[in-house]
C-alpha cells in the first residue's frame, strides 16, 4: 500500500514538471450575494461580495501550492465553506485537469499543498455560522484554478489542455407547492447541471453540456422534470443569446427555459445566481466572460385567455432590448438585476424564466473567422447586433433564411475598432487606480 501510495506522489509530481512552467501564478475571482432589502434578519441584510485571490505556486521539482491568502470574511449566509469542502473542490478540479488518467490517492493529496485562511469564508473555522451551500462561493472561486493551470499548459505548448473556466451552475429554481388536490410537489430542477464549458485554446466551449461538479453534465428531459414539479409546466426551453463568452473562440452557449404556473393551490419559488459581477472572472488572453444572470418572472398574465383565443405567446426573454414578456402576456413583470430571489408566492398562470450560463472565452474576438461568427448567429449563440459591435462582422443580411456577411465592409469594420482601442488604450497602473476609485465611492 506504501508503495501505490508513493507511486501516486511520484506521478502526480511529475505531471507537474510536464505540464506547468516553475513560478508563480495569480488570479482572482467574486461572487455577489445581494440581500439588501430583501432579508429580514439585521445582520444578513447587506449587499455581499466575495473576494477569492488565488495564487498557485509550482516548484521545479513538481511540488503543488494553491494559497487563498486575502479571501474575504464569512457571513450571515449559507455560503460558507469549510476546509473540508475546499479541498474536496481542489480534487474535484485536478481529477479533471491534472490526474485524469493515473493513480489517485493519498500520494497525489500528499504531493499537492493547500492554505485556506482560518477565519475567511473557506475556512471560517466557526461553527455557529451557516454551511448549507457552500458550492455557491466555491465554484465561482475555483474558476480561478482553471485560468492559472492553463496560462502553465499555454507557456508548455499544451493548447488543448486550456480551458478558460466555466458558468456558474446556478439558478436553482427551487421551492415547493400544493396541487388541487392536495398533493405536495417539490422544485428544486437540476437543469442547472448543463451549463456553458469556457472556450478551449484549440476549440469553441460545451453549449449546455458542463457541470463543474458532475461528470455527466445532463439538464435531463422536461416530460421527465414535469413528472415530479408537477405544478410547473414546460413552455420552452433554447439557446440563450448572447450568453457565451466573447473570443476567438467562443465559450459554450447558456440557455433559457419558460415555466407555467399551473393546476395548482399554492406555490413558494426562489433562485440565486450571480447578477452584479461576472462569474469567476474574465476569460483567457482577451477573452470575455460570459453573461451575468438576472431574474424575471411574470404575474397575473393572460395566459390561459390567449390560448383559448389561440393567440400566439412569447417563449423566453431571447433580446432584453425588444422583451417580449414585458407585454406579450399582459400581467405584471418583475425584473431584477441582482441574481437573488427568495422565496415568495405564485399562483396559476404566473410564468418563470429561468437563466442557466455561458462559458467565458478564449482570446480576441477580432480574430474570430467570419464564417463561424454567422454560424454563431444563424444557432441563435449571438444576436445579429452583437456581429457588428463585437466581433466587427458587418451582415450584408440576416432577415431571410441565411445570414452573409459583407467581406469588404467587415475588414474595414475590423481595422476601425482595432484603431478605436488604440485611442481608448491606458496602461495598466492607470486603470487600476481608475477602478480603484469606483470602487471605494461604492459605484459600478
Amino acid at each position: 500500500m506504501r508503495e501505490a501510495v508513493e507511486e501516486g506522489r511520484e506521478i502526480f509530481m511529475a505531471r507537474i514538471r510536464e505540464r506547468l512552467i516553475p513560478g508563480i501564478y495569480r488570479t482572482a475571482s467574486f461572487m455577489d450575494a445581494p440581500y439588501k432589502g430583501k432579508a429580514w434578519h439585521p445582520e444578513q441584510n447587506h449587499d455581499f461580495v466575495m473576494h477569492a485571490p488565488m495564487t498557485i505556486t509550482i516548484g521545479s521539482e513538481g511540488t503543488f501550492k494553491l494559497d487563498m491568502d486575502g479571501a474575504s470574511g464569512p457571513g450571515p449566509f449559507p455560503f460558507n465553506s469549510s476546509e473540508g469542502s475546499m479541498q474536496g473542490a481542489l480534487w474535484v478540479q485536478i481529477t479533471q485537469t491534472l490526474i485524469y488518467d493515473g493513480k489517485v490517492n493519498d500520494g497525489s493529496y500528499l504531493a499537492a499543498q493547500h492554505y485556506f485562511p482560518p477565519g475567511s469564508w473557506c475556512n471560517p473555522q466557526n461553527p455557529l455560522l451557516a454551511y448549507g451551500s457552500p458550492w455557491a462561493y466555491l465554484i465561482p472561486a475555483f474558476t480561478g484554478m482553471f485560468r492559472l493551470l492553463s496560462r502553465g499548459y499555454f507557456a508548455r505548448g499544451y493548447r488543448e489542455e486550456i480551458v478558460s473556466g466555466y458558468g456558474f451552475t446556478g439558478d436553482p429554481t427551487q421551492g415547493g407547492g400544493i396541487l388541487v388536490d392536495g398533493t405536495y410537489f417539490p422544485v428544486s430542477n437540476f437543469e442547472l447541471c448543463a451549463v456553458g464549458l469556457g472556450a478551449r485554446g484549440t476549440m469553441d466551449g460545451l453549449d449546455a453540456a458542463y457541470a463543474m461538479w458532475n461528470p455527466e453534465a445532463d439538464m435531463g428531459d422536461a416530460e421527465v422534470w414535469e413528472t415530479i414539479e408537477s405544478g410547473l409546466l414546460y413552455l420552452s426551453r433554447r439557446f440563450k443569446p448572447d450568453t457565451a463568452g466573447y473570443g476567438r473562440f467562443r465559450g459554450g452557449s447558456g440557455w433559457e427555459s419558460l415555466r407555467l404556473v399551473h393546476g395548482v393551490q399554492e406555490l413558494q419559488l426562489y433562485s440565486w445566481r450571480e447578477g452584479r459581477v461576472f462569474h469567476g472572472g474574465a476569460g483567457l488572453f482577451g477573452g470575455y466572460p460570459g453573461a451575468t444572470g438576472y431574474r424575471l418572472f411574470v404575474k397575473n398574465t393572460d395566459f390561459y385567455e390567449m390560448v383559448a383565443d389561440r393567440v400566439p405567446f412569447p417563449l423566453g426573454d431571447r433580446d432584453p432590448a425588444q422583451r417580449e414578456l414585458d407585454h406579450g402576456l399582459g400581467g405584471t413583470m418583475h425584473l431584477s438585476r441582482d441574481g437573488l430571489i427568495l422565496p415568495q408566492p405564485f399562483q396559476n398562470g404566473d410564468v418563470w424564466l429561468s437563466l442557466f450560463s455561458g462559458g467565458p472565452g478564449y482570446g480576441d474576438p477580432l480574430e474570430r473567422p467570419v464564417d463561424e461568427v454567422v454560424q454563431d448567429i444563424e444557432g441563435d449563440i449571438y444576436l445579429p447586433q452583437t456581429a457588428k459591435s463585437v466581433f466587427g462582422v458587418v451582415l450584408s443580411d440576416e432577415t431571410g433564411e441565411e445570414v452573409e456577411a459583407d467581406s469588404e465592409r467587415t475588414e474595414q469594420q475590423r481595422v476601425t475598432m482595432m484603431a478605436n482601442r488604440q485611442v481608448r488604450s491606458v496602461t495598466y497602473q492607470e486603470f487600476w487606480a481608475e477602478e480603484r476609485k469606483k470602487f471605494c465611492k461604492g459605484s459600478s
